[in-house]
Formats: structure tokens, C-alpha cells, sequence
């Protein structure tokens, strides 16, 4: 499971669902879809810190940063170790001093065309 800190720097609720903007590490803004609101969690303040947990299966990669997609957080990374099985490939990704684990198939990788010390967008 990846793990990142960062503050809660904005919030729009309505009917129970907020999205919830972060600033996390290397001033990257994150957006996430919080299944509650301000006024049924008391943890939901602007200035809050607060931990972002994603899955390593959650995290695509792209080498187009500029490639039009629905998800709305991008990560600029370099890949620093790569794991190639028959079916998955797990990479190491370093994102300014983190380490991201992106978990895709090993076709995808391939497809790619990923290498070590590539630039990528997570």
C-alpha cells in the first residue's frame, strides 16, 4: 500500500460525498472522493494533515504527461527498479524522495516500452 502525507487544502461537499483537495509531497495537488462530509466528520477541515493511501494496482503509468485521462492526480516520476514477471510487472517509482509502487500487467509494460530511469507520469 502506498502512503503519502499531505494537508487538506480544499473541500466541496454535497449530499454526503466531498471531493477533498491535497497538497502532498514536492507541492503536488491530490483530489480525492471522500465518502462522508464536513458535517458528519469532524476530520474533514481545510489545514488538516492527513495520510493518502492508494493501492499499487490504483497507480497507472503514462509516458505522455500531457495524455488526456480521467484521472485528475499525476505524479511526474523516474522509474527506479523494474520486477517483470509473465503476467505483472512491479515498478519502483521515485517521486521526488518517495517511492511509489506501481503494480501493471507485464503486456502494458512491454507495450510501453518501460525502462529503468525512465521519466513517467503516475
Amino acid at each position: 500500500m502506498n502512503q503519502l502525507k499531505g494537508n487538506i487544502t480544499g473541500i466541496q461537499s454535497h449530499e454526503g460525498l466531498s471531493i477533498v483537495k491535497v497538497q502532498g509531497p514536492n507541492n503536488c495537488m491530490f483530489t480525492s472522493l471522500v465518502i462522508d462530509d464536513v458535517v458528519s466528520a469532524d476530520w474533514l477541515q481545510t489545514g488538516k494533515q492527513v495520510s493518502l493511501y492508494f493501492k499499487e494496482i490504483e497507480v497507472m503509468i503514462s509516458k505522455d504527461p500531457d495524455a488526456k485521462v480521467s484521472s485528475q492526480n499525476r505524479l511526474p516520476c523516474k522509474i527506479q527498479s523494474m520486477n517483470t514477471g509473465v503476467i505483472l510487472c512491479q515498478l519502483e517509482l521515485l517521486f521526488g524522495e518517495t517511492i511509489i509502487t506501481s503494480i501493471i500487467t507485464s503486456n502494458a509494460c512491454r507495450q510501453l516500452d518501460l525502462r529503468e530511469n525512465d521519466l513517467v507520469t503516475a
